[in-house]
């Protein structure tokens, strides 16, 4: 018997089968790309990662993303096909993490996760102790042996300060005229066991136990404003502000006594930072006219002089081959040849910091946050990083970076943040506030002082407000033997490349 279908029914069964034909034929997005994104981040601060892909049958896409710590996000709402979508994220533990997105279409079907993407998450770091210091520091510190101990000297204005590895301090003199005060970093000269530093007054040299070697001009005053000097064997450059100009004046350290050799002045031009050694021995300094000057070791004449920016520079640091590389807020880095020349310049976006030099590489940072490593042949970028963490913005990098023997990199950051970083890959391990008080402003004329690193492996950190900070290191992550691996080059802050 025939059965008649009505032509209505007979429509909707069409209907029907199509679309269950369709259910059948539809596939699911193609596997999302790789979330492209930082490779490394800070506890709680959110890193935004994006991903897209396309859908055979041309339909909307959802995504979602997991982030290698037990979340996974809500599905997206959706987009047309190719569409690229980005998603943040904070993670509340260091550690590594793979970073995947997935696809799904308006039909449900969901396609693979993609191929993951590894974050680094630095993690926090606590200070070991912060020692109370009589006054205010300013200096890199150095290290020395005092006796059986090995003691951290700093200076402030009112005192200079030597403290043990377990934070106490040893001992404190003040400066010889009361009236005036210490004006710059404590150096060592090894040939003599002298500290030697500048005054408002005059120049002086103390024992390890902080008694008086020596101090020069004698029993009169000069009206002068010393800077840091640098030292190699028991020669002493230094420079000094006066009344008519600055000059650059070069000492013998005899123990007990300094013996005047000769004096380089300047007309209308000041030294900016300290003077620095090369590996033969001459002399370089930087002025606020954009000049880079080589004198002779006995500093009677002048090897060449360059300029390398049209305002200050500053922070020279030289390599084994005698390169010196120089800061200047108007062009970032300028490398300069043992002869002279420019050899590259690198434009750090913002104002360069001091930069350290080793294993082939420059590292310096700027003061928008950016901590960059550079190749010393040619100039051109090997990583990059942002060091900008929660609640503090972007930190101004300008201190020096220092350099460990096993492949780190520790710089101190505005408002006594202390980073740690692996050199290779620029990827940030952990940071340190290293006063726990509330941050204060600071003068945005003062330079962060570099860092050293203590015998046992510990990071001792000048910070403002009468402390100095120990933060737990490595203990075979001694300092670098490196051309350059801090400011003023060693434990000693002596401003002299291996000769």
């Amino acid at each position: 018997m025939n059965t008649l279908v009505d032509p209505l029914s007979r429509l909707g069964l069409a209907v029907c089968l199509c679309l269950v034909a369709c259910r059948q034929t539809n596939q699911p997005p193609l596997d999302p790309t790789r979330p492209s994104g930082p490779s490394s981040s800070m506890l709680d601060y959110p890193s935004v990662y994006s991903t897209s892909t396309t859908d055979p049958d041309g339909d909307s896409i959802a995504y979602r993303f997991t982030w290698g710590d037990g979340e996974t996000t809500h599905w997206s709402t959706y987009f047309p096909e190719g569409s690229t979508l980005a998603m943040s994220h904070g993670w509340r533990n260091a550690g590594s993490y793979p970073v995947k997105a997935q696809a799904t279409d308006r039909s449900g079907a969901i396609s693979e996760w993609s191929e993951p993407t590894l974050v680094d998450v630095a993690g926090r770091r606590e200070v070991l102790w912060n020692a109370l210091l009589p006054a205010e520091p300013f200096s890199s510190p150095l290290i020395l042996e005092d006796g059986a101990e090995f003691v951290v000297v700093v200076a402030s204005e009112e005192s200079l300060i030597s403290v043990g590895l377990d934070g106490i301090t040893r001992n404190s003199c003040a400066p010889r005229w009361h009236d005036g005060g210490f004006t710059s970093d404590p150096v060592y000269c090894r040939a003599t066991g002298n500290i030697i530093l500048g005054t408002d007054d005059e120049l002086c040299a103390y024992t390890p136990e902080l008694d008086l070697a020596w101090h020069w001009p004698g029993d009169s005053i000069l009206d002068l404003f010393w800077g840091s000097p640098a030292v190699r064997d028991n020669r002493v450059y230094v420079a000094s502000e006066g009344e008519w100009g600055d000059v650059l004046r070069y000492f013998l350290d005899l123990g007990s006594e300094a013996c005047l050799m000769n004096s380089y002045y300047l007309d209308d031009e000041a030294i900016l930072d300290s003077p620095v050694i090369d590996p033969s021995g001459s002399v370089l300094f930087c002025t606020d006219a954009g000049y880079l000057c080589k004198l002779a070791p006995d500093i009677d004449s002048v090897i060449w002089r360059v300029q390398v920016a049209d305002m200050e520079a500053y922070g020279a640091a030289v390599d084994d081959d005698g390169v010196t590389y120089v800061g200047s807020d108007a062009l970032g880095l300028v490398a300069v040849t043992p002869d002279g020349e420019i050899k590259w310049t690198y434009h750090t976006g913002d104002g360069p910091g001091r930069p350290a030099v080793g294993d082939g590489r420059v590292y310096v940072g700027n003061w928008n946050g950016r901590l960059m490593a550079l190749d010393v042949d040619d100039g051109l970028e090997v990583w990059s990083v942002n060091l900008a963490i929660p609640d503090w913005g972007e930190p101004a990098v300008d201190a020096c970076p220092l350099l460990t023997s096993d492949g780190l990199l520790y710089v101190v950051a505005e408002d006594r943040l202390l980073f740690c970083v692996d050199r290779d890959e620029g990827l940030v391990l952990w940071y340190c506030q290293c006063d726990t008080r509330a941050r204060t402003d600071r003068d945005s004329e003062d330079t962060p002082p570099s860092p050293t690193i203590a015998p046992d492996g510990n990071i001792i950190v000048t910070v403002w407000e009468d402390f100095l900070s120990c933060v737990p290191g490595y203990p075979g992550a001694q300092l670098a033997d490196t051309p350059w691996p801090k400011w003023q080059r060693d434990y000693y802050n002596t401003g002299c490349a291996r000769p």
